[in-house]
Parts: C-alpha cells; structure tokens; sequence
C-alpha cells in the first residue's frame, strides 16, 4: 500500500500543523516537501478510522443508576468547551397553567440544555430530568451519546483546505476560510454527525428512544418498548396550528417496522446496531485510502462530495419526521432516492445517457427490494437476528405496496411535480386521474435504505 499524501497542505504553515494533525487524526504525519504524508506502515492508518459516535455496551437503568448515570454522563460524555459562559443567562419563562406533556418535556429538555457547569448537568440529571423521565415518561433505561468531535472536524477540515489549496492555493485558500461560509449549509459539522443516531430513531409518530441532547452530546431515553405518541406530539407548534387537518388513516399508526415485537431487548439493540451502523457509515467516510489514486495523493472534492452526500439524505430523512404534509414526506422521500442515485453513480462509476435516471427508477423495482430485505437480513443476523428479520420483513412489505399501488409507474411523475402541475407530456393528468397510488409506507424507504448503504455499501450499492 502507498503512503498517503495530502498534497500542499504543509506550504503554508512551512510544516508547523504537523503536530496538531497527528495529535487529532491519530495517524503519525510527516512532511515531504509541500505535502502531509501518512506512511503505509502508520498503525491509525492500518486499523481503520475510529468510531466517531461513543456510547455504552448497555444502558443504566433507571429504577437504580441514577446518581451513576449523571457521573458517567458528566465525567465521560459533557463536552464543557461547548457551553457559552454568557455574563447573562437565559431569561426565565414563567408558565403558571398546567399545559400538558408536550410543554413539560420542552421544560425538561431546555433545563437540560441549559445546564452548563458540570455541577449545574449533574444536580438537574438527579433531581429532575432523570426521576421525571422515570416516574412520569415509564422510561426504564438511558444510552449516553457522544460525538469524537475532535477526529471528526480534523477529517473534515483536511479535506476541506485540501480541496480550497487544489483549487486556489493555499495563501488564497486561507483569506476564503475566513471570508466565506458557504459551505457551512452543504457540509457536516461533528454536531451534525452526533444527530444521525437521532434521525435513525425516529419513524414519526414512534421512536425507539427519546433524545435529550447538548451540543455534541445526548442522552437516550427507552421504554420496554417503542416511544409512541399521540401525532400532535410529533409536531412542531407552527404545523400544529396552520397544518393540514385530514384524517389520518389508523394503520399509519402501526408499527410498520415490526420492532415494538422485539421488546426491551430488542429496543436496546436497536440503538447499539444503530450507533455501529454509523461509526461503519462514517469509516468509509473518514478513510483517506477510499479517496487516494494509485500515487497515494487524496482526492480531496470526492471525499467532501462523498459526506455532503450523506449529510443531505439524513437531512431529508429528518424532515419526513418532521412534517404531516403528505406532499411533503413524499418529495423529501424522492429527493432522499435523487441524491443516493447520484451517488451510487459517482461511487460505481456508472456511465450512460440517462444513468441516474435509470438508477433512480431501479430503486422501486422487485429485484431491488428483494435485494435490499436479503442484504439487511442476512447482515444483521450476525448481531442480532430478530432486528433483521423485523427490518427485511419491513422492506418486503413495503415493495408489495409499491406494487400494488403502481407506484413505480407514477413516481417519475410525481417526482416532476415538485417543478409545478404544468408539465409536459400529460403527466398532471397521468397523476390526476391515475388508478395507482403512492402508499404511505413510501416514507420508510429512506430509513430502510440507509441501514443497508450504512452496514454493508458495496454490497447496498450492488444491488440492482
């Protein structure tokens, strides 16, 4: 294996960023000339990236650890650099009518938020977050979080002034460092990487755990089964009062991905295989060899192309949650497909006339559903077995909906409409006066997707 180069990014420091490198990323970087090196022998290099999300083997219960549940959160998980010291705090909201669970958990989650002294974290875990979440939440266990931000924002930021120096060298790369932040809407910042847990344990209006979160850190609350709360409970204030007021069919409000079965187990391993998902996720993301030629010189715009691709799929995976507008799940859903065809094509090298398009319209074929339950089945028999079978049966059940309703036939259509009802073709009245339907189960796929490209990616993006 070649040695691994980071090309000009030692000019301008003249060699002096050495030293921080080494000390964030772990590899033992030398300079040769204008570039970083990491020799083919470094041991960092060898074993892999580490695991960027940091959690438990087991989580604390509730009825028994509380007091060790604060001390291990503050001593091990706080990331005290990150709360502002302002000279003054918060103003204090009064509210003097009782105005039910959503308020009170807001309340909660806020104090929480705001606690910035590791006495301050660990008075208000013992004496009011965590009884609360006891007492009047059933939750029965909790899962600290944590992101490595550090190693995350050193793999970020390498590729990010590689990239710049290729482009405009590095004394003009340094004055638009400063100057510009464009791609701050575009890129993940380690907070953002803490967050992909979050996404993946919600399925609105049920979740597997309930996450109180600081910047770069959380906690996750579990019942013995899944979090499920009346839909209201799953909006945000401004929908609640101006979104749409049509029924809600009652098997939206099944548990579509059969896991309320596995119990508290299996809700358990639900988030450790979730949490191992991303770490494997973000390994091939944080990889310097993944995006090193045959010389060992890192491509830097394919490695940032790369994260920036699966920022903007957890981004549109956040917003089915967060919406009740039909229209909206399903063109967040559609732009979830739109970008992973994009990068299936990048990363498979895949070449034709209207590649992405014939890669977007495979996604809703049998042979990939088929492919798709069998990978996820297979893969995560080697941890836990039910989880596989829940998910795998998940994704069958799906792909009979998309065939019965005729969805495949529509979705080209439907996908155009988010540029407006007046298309080409006759496709408004293809849509308008269609027999087929979009099923509503249609919003899982993105979650489902993203837990095979998160276990095993060569093998999701071999799937035809």
């Amino acid at each position: 294996m070649q040695k691994i180069r980071f090309a000009g990014l030692a000019k301008e420091a003249a060699g002096k960023n050495v030293g921080i490198i080494s000390e964030w990323t772990g590899y033992e970087v030398e300079r040769e000339g204008d570039d970083i090196v990491v020799p083919a022998t470094d041991k960092q290099l060898l074993a892999g990236p580490r695991s960027v999300l940091l959690t438990e083997k087991r989580p604390l219960s509730l009825a028994s650890e509380i007091e060790k549940m604060a001390d291990l959160y503050v001593n091990k998980y706080f990331k005290p650099q990150f709360e502002a010291k302002p000279k003054t705090g918060p103003f204090p909201i009064t509210v003097s009518l009782p105005y039910g669970l959503h308020s009170r958990l807001e309340e909660k989650r806020l104090a929480f938020f705001y606690s910035r002294t590791e006495d301050a974290v660990r008075k208000v875990l013992v004496t009011d977050i965590l009884p609360f979440m006891r007492d009047e939440m059933d939750a029965t266990n909790v899962f600290p979080l944590a992101v490595d931000f550090q190693y995350q924002l050193a793999m970020i930021c390498l590729n990010q002034v590689g990239a710049g120096i290729s482009q405009f060298g590095s004394s003009e790369m340094g004055k638009r460092l400063d100057q510009r932040r464009t791609l701050s809407t575009l890129m993940p910042s380690p907070m953002n990487i803490a967050a992909y847990a979050d996404v993946m344990m919600v399925f609105a209006p049920m979740a597997v755990t309930l996450p109180f979160g600081k910047i770069a850190s959380s906690l996750h609350f579990k019942q013995h089964t899944l979090w499920d709360f009346d839909y209201l409970a799953s909006r945000n204030i401004f929908e609640t009062f101006g979104g749409p007021h049509d029924p809600m069919p009652v098997n939206r409000h099944e548990d579509f991905l059969n896991l309320s079965k596995l119990g508290a187990h299996g809700t358990k391993k639900y988030f450790v295989e979730c949490v191992n998902a991303i770490n494997t996720l973000m390994s091939w993301l944080n990889d310097p060899r993944e995006y090193a030629d045959e010389d060992g010189i890192v491509n830097h715009i394919k490695a940032l192309q790369e994260q920036s691709s699966i920022y903007l799929m957890f981004s549109d995976m956040s917003a089915i949650n967060f919406t009740n507008h039909n229209y909206s799940k399903v063109r967040h859903v559609l732009s979830f497909l739109d970008k992973l065809a994009n990068l299936k094509v990048a990363r498979c090298g895949l070449k034709g006339r209207n590649i992405e398009q014939d890669v977007f319209q495979s996604f809703f074929s049998p042979s990939f559903g088929q492919g798709l339950a069998r990978l996820l089945k297979y893969r995560l028999k080697q941890s836990y077995d039910k989880l596989g079978w829940s998910l795998s049966n998940a994704v069958i059940s799906l792909y009979g909906q998309i065939e019965e309703g005729g969805a495949k036939s529509l979705v080209r259509s439907v996908r155009n409409y988010q540029h407006g009802p007046f298309l080409y073709g006759q496709q408004f009245e293809k849509i308008y006066f269609s027999e087929f339907r979009i099923p509503f189960e249609l919003s899982y796929m993105p979650l489902l997707m993203m837990w095979g490209l998160a276990i095993d990616r060569d093998g999701f993006l071999s799937i035809e």
